[in-house]
């Protein structure tokens, strides 16, 4: 499954900020060039993990500035995340091969999906900072509470859980017994990282409260819009 329904790594290179806009195209197109040439034979796990978050996310930012201002969401784009165009260390893959070839099952870690952005409005928020080998860990478990905890993504109505559909797509992640800090549902992983609301209610339905998955925004994520 793609996004449609369907780091530690050479500071001096690494965008001190994710967010760059055509602007500054220059700094962003050194930083790909840096991942082209990346070695990865020299980095640590987690500097593996942290370079391709940043990859993916960066990757996605150049999609999106080369066709802005016209493109209004990332699916006007032809095959966005299938299509064989991006260098890592030497090798040509796409945005798939990214997320569901290498950081999925290499990694295993549901939060992998606060980390990666596509772009949309229903996307979690793209990290004001890049991933770093050295604290990827708490970083992803900040992007995963700046998620959970805004009723965008989790919250309660009517007495019901309503979940971005992110955790409808890759619920399998969350429960996973091979992947890292798997639950027993999707409610009780999110319940880790939600707002007191969000966590009462799971607690009172012994983990599995009635759930909404909310419709997805596939809107640009412009703030100039």
């Amino acid at each position: 499954m793609d996004r449609d329904p369907k780091g530690s790594f050479q500071t001096q290179n690494r965008p001190s900020r994710l967010c760059l806009g055509q602007a500054n195209q220059g700094k962003l197109d050194a930083y790909l060039k840096s991942l082209a040439e990346a070695d990865l034979s020299k980095l640590g796990r987690n500097e593996q993990f942290a370079l391709l978050l940043n990859a993916y996310n960066a990757f996605t930012i150049k999609l999106i500035t080369e066709n802005y201002p016209s493109v209004k969401s990332i699916r006007d784009l032809s095959k966005p995340w299938k299509t064989s165009r991006y260098v890592i260390a030497g090798v040509t893959v796409s945005l798939n091969d990214i997320e569901h070839g290498l950081l999925r099952p290499l990694f295993k870690d549901p939060r992998i999906h606060f980390a990666v952005n596509c772009a949309s409005i229903g996307c979690p928020p793209l990290s004001d900072e890049a991933f770093e080998g050295k604290s990827v860990e708490s970083q992803l478990d900040k992007v995963a509470r700046a998620t959970l905890t805004n009723a965008r993504y989790a919250g309660v109505k009517d007495g019901k859980l309503q979940l971005s559909a992110i955790l409808d797509w890759y619920g399998a992640d969350f429960t996973d017994e091979t992947f890292i800090a798997h639950a027993k549902t999707v409610p009780v992983w999110v319940a880790r990282y939600a707002n007191e609301d969000v966590r009462a209610l799971v607690k009172k339905a012994g983990g599995s409260p009635e759930v909404e998955f909310m419709d997805y925004d596939w809107r640009l994520n412009d703030s100039s819009r």
